[in-house]
């Protein structure tokens, strides 16, 4: 099965790398410029040198960590609400969404990363000892290691603690802040002792940094593409040139679209744009799936649909969740879930924008989805009782 895009770029890589070969030729190739995608390149190698060049492997081993992600889903609802049914329903609702469920045949990091985000959240769910929070931040820093986003988790994590067990619990303030403090410490330690380990190997002189920052921004507040990539983008750019030249290049565009939009007055309409874009239009998963390229124009079409309309229901839902939410009271761990979603949503307004990311906060949309569901089939049991 062919890989393409981004996929065929790290299995090329990967076969390379373990032949001794460079994994980038100038500073302003793929890994040069985005080195933290080094991260999941080691985990690829890891595979295939011990488990050979067959791609089957690499997918089952998506479906593992689908299976694993759904055990954990159905643990972090039991924290929550201690009833049975709503684990039940939580990953029933999680394995029908065929967005989340169709990127199991590509050379996907995102199951492994949320494998470990989502390890973590359950341990620190748990509320146990400093150690239990330790192993929540070796977990959460491994898969940021493998996918950059446990920033966002990082944020909502932080700010619940503040809220929820430093302030709201001021007698236990101190162990709260030391048990926090510990867990920040040792997502960073261990992240650095990464980036310094994959320098030392000479896999990748620069780490795992990122030194091409602004082209999120470049993308992101263009509003011509409503902040998603587009190709007409690339042309505003001459590929070939170095990092240094490549970054003036994508300082001047952030720039100017800063200025489009301070001129014309469209941040509104941008943040509208983009906030529809992520919510309402369909992910591009499929797509990535290479479905339309291994099925039928037909069949691709009805795939399409099919999982749009899982997605769009599951969202009604959702949206439901959300509006009855607010005159009831919530266990405090589920505002951490909420603070998670907010950091994810702030960060989609400013970067680039895609329907695939929001994939890895799935299983936090699925569980407020519940109380939709709830709140509907509420509605019907009245109406059945007024008859």
């Amino acid at each position: 099965m062919q890989q393409t895009s981004d996929y065929e770029t790290f299995w090329q890589t990967t076969l390379k790398a373990l032949k001794g070969k460079a994994i980038y030729q100038t500073d302003n190739n793929y890994f040069a410029k985005w080195a933290y995608q080094t991260g999941f390149l080691t985990y690829l190698m890891l595979v295939v040198k011990f488990l050979g060049t067959h791609i089957r492997i690499l997918q089952l081993l998506n479906i593992f960590y689908q299976v694993i992600i759904l055990i954990l889903l159905y643990c972090i609802t039991k924290r929550l609400w201690q009833k049975i049914i709503f684990c039940r329903w939580c990953v029933f609702l999680m394995a029908i969404n065929m967005e989340w469920f169709c990127l199991n045949n590509r050379l996907s990091n995102q199951y492994i990363a949320m494998m470990f985000f989502l390890a973590s959240l359950y341990l620190i769910m748990c509320n146990y000892s400093i150690k239990t929070w330790l192993l929540a931040g070796i977990f959460l820093a491994i898969g940021n290691f493998l996918r950059p986003i446990g920033v966002i988790y990082l944020a909502g994590i932080i700010v619940f603690e503040v809220i929820y067990s430093i302030i709201d619990h001021l007698k236990n303030g101190k162990q709260n802040f030391l048990r926090l403090l510990t867990f920040i410490l040792t997502y960073f330690l261990l992240l650095t002792g990464f980036s310094l380990a994959v320098k030392a190997t000479g896999l990748n002189e620069y780490g795992l940094s990122n030194r091409d920052s602004l082209w999120k921004l470049v993308t992101g507040l263009n509003y011509q593409s409503a902040g998603t990539y587009r190709k007409f983008i690339d042309e505003k750019f001459n590929l070939t040139e170095s990092r240094v030249e490549m970054a003036q290049r994508e300082e001047e565009v952030t720039k100017e679209n800063v200025q489009y939009l301070n001129h014309n007055h469209l941040w509104l309409k941008l943040f509208i744009r983009k906030f529809n874009c992520l919510w309402s239009y369909p992910s591009n998963s499929l797509n990535y799936a290479l479905s339309r390229k291994n099925c039928g124009y037909l069949t691709y079409y009805l795939l399409l649909i099919l999982a749009y309309s899982i997605n769009a229901v599951e969202m009604i839902f959702m949206l439901i969740g959300a509006f009855s939410l607010v005159t009831k009271k919530l266990p405090d761990k589920a505002y951490l879930l909420i603070l998670i979603l907010f950091a994810y949503v702030a960060a989609q307004l400013i970067i680039e924008v895609q329907g695939r990311y929001r994939i890895e906060f799935t299983p936090i949309l699925i569980i407020y989805s519940l109380f939709g569901i709830q709140t509907v089939l509420q509605k019907f049991e009245k109406k059945e009782v007024q008859l």
